[in-house]
């Protein structure tokens, strides 16, 4: 098996000899032979236990194991005693969310203060077929078919090419020592239910399981490289960003091969679902103002675009900003402001851009406030004598319903000088009278 390990993770290219790896040890079997094959080999390694508090005795005894083992080893060792169910009550999630939020943190933790470079977990080919047939009960997409993979990030996985039973044999014929896990034999949990009365029953059906979800997870790895090419090509197609948001063009993705798909696939950036994105792919041909919302973002089906912002932000409404006379600049969390007052005109032109507001400082008092509009606000835009509510302003513009909530307006006293990015008052618009200018550009 020390041979079939190392060929793995050079072929895989895990990690380098030179580098630091911190091995995830509970004292069960898989995470015990992955220790003995560290053990054995050039490798720089370290061992993290968790110990959950689940257990009561059993749980004690499986830190002391993996202490002392350790101390044989002569290796650096660490361990935390976590309050998982104390966690998952504050948190409202299951203790074995719980157990993996609180470990993976530590082990973050670790991996920075002790300047490890990567993780090694004791996943094995079981447990991928396990988290194959798991990701296909609940519905998945591609990556959930190509099961566990052997690097990610700062995890590796070395022991992936090994089933359970090559492991427990080796265990076996080494007489090596570890501690068994009798909770794996319970079928509370989903995934012990599947390892346990499923998983066997399908074996009677094709008793090369485990070969063949190892073949068709592979294949699935290489087909979602090229998928993830394909995708980022169709991004570079249809989609535009400003700031902080997202413009998807319909017309070119509609003539995308495969387009929901894809679509499923960037929109799953957002937190949209698949039924949510097969949704939005039906509203492609009707009428604008659909809107759809994840956790964190809304979209909205505009004329010719479908337009992503984050959710609202907190007090977005009820934020205001001021501008003192001297200031020249303000940060906000939804934009930056640039300030600089003019006062040698000689040569000066007025750019074109809606992004700057060229004002008549003289007719300015300060402070000037910054807040986002309101129903019931007007202003007489630029060019124009006659007032207009900013609402009609805006449907003008044709701006989609999630960035009307994003537009923001500069007073003096109560009067609207500038919807900001888009048009100044009338009322504060430079002309050959004025003597100094405010000059204001949103970044």
């Amino acid at each position: 098996m020390l041979n079939q390990f190392l060929d793995f993770i050079a072929e895989n290219q895990l990690f380098l000899p030179n580098q630091r790896i911190l091995l995830a040890v509970s004292g069960g079997v898989d995470s015990m032979v992955m220790l003995d094959l560290f053990a054995q080999s050039p490798f720089q390694f370290a061992v993290a236990h968790c110990n959950f508090g689940l257990r009561g005795a059993d749980a004690d005894g499986d830190e002391a194991f993996v202490k002392q083992t350790t101390e044989k080893h002569k290796v650096l060792y660490f361990s935390k005693l976590f309050d998982t169910k104390e966690y998952a009550e504050s948190q409202g999630i299951s203790t074995q969310m719980a157990a993996r939020d609180l470990r993976y943190a530590w082990f973050n933790e670790l991996l920075t203060k002790e300047k490890f470079d990567f993780l090694a977990t004791a996943h094995h080919q079981n447990d991928n077929l396990e988290t194959i047939l798991l990701n296909l009960l609940r519905g998945t997409g591609i990556a959930g078919l190509r099961g566990i993979l052997p690097k990610q990030g700062k995890i590796v996985r070395p022991l992936l090419a090994a089933t359970r039973q090559e492991i427990r044999e080796y265990a076996t014929q080494t007489q090596m020592q570890w501690r068994e896990d009798y909770s794996n034999w319970e079928n509370k949990y989903r995934r012990n239910q599947l390892r346990n009365e499923i998983i066997p029953t399908l074996k009677k059906i094709n008793p090369n399981l485990d070969y063949s979800i190892q073949q068709t997870a592979e294949r699935m790895r290489a087909i979602e490289n090229i998928f993830k090419k394909q995708v980022e090509k169709t991004r570079e197609k249809v989609i535009n960003s400003s700031e902080s948001v997202i413009y998807i063009q319909i017309e070119p993705l509609k003539k995308i091969t495969e387009g929901l798909i894809q679509l499923a696939e960037i929109l799953k950036t957002y937190g949209f679902h698949y039924q949510q994105t097969k949704e939005i792919w039906a509203s492609l041909d009707k009428e604008s103002g659909k809107v759809f919302e994840s956790a964190n973002y809304q979209l909205v089906k505009d004329r010719h675009q479908l337009v992503i912002t984050a959710q609202n932000r907190p007090h977005t409404e009820n934020s205001v900003w001021h501008i003192a006379p001297d200031q020249t600049e303000l940060s906000t969390d939804f934009f930056r402001l640039k300030i600089n007052q003019l006062l040698d005109l000689q040569g000066f032109t007025i750019p074109k851009q809606a992004e700057v507001a060229c004002l008549d400082g003289e007719k300015l008092v300060f402070p000037l406030q910054v807040r986002a509009w309101q129903a019931g606000d007007y202003f007489y835009p630029l060019g124009m004598n006659q007032r207009k509510k900013i609402s009609d302003f805006l449907i003008d513009l044709k701006i989609p319903l999630n960035l009307k909530k994003q537009v923001f307006v500069l007073t003096s006293q109560d009067d609207i000088v500038w919807v900001i990015g888009y048009r100044i008052d009338n009322r504060f618009k430079f002309t050959e009278k004025t003597h100094k200018v405010l000059i204001i550009n949103k970044l």
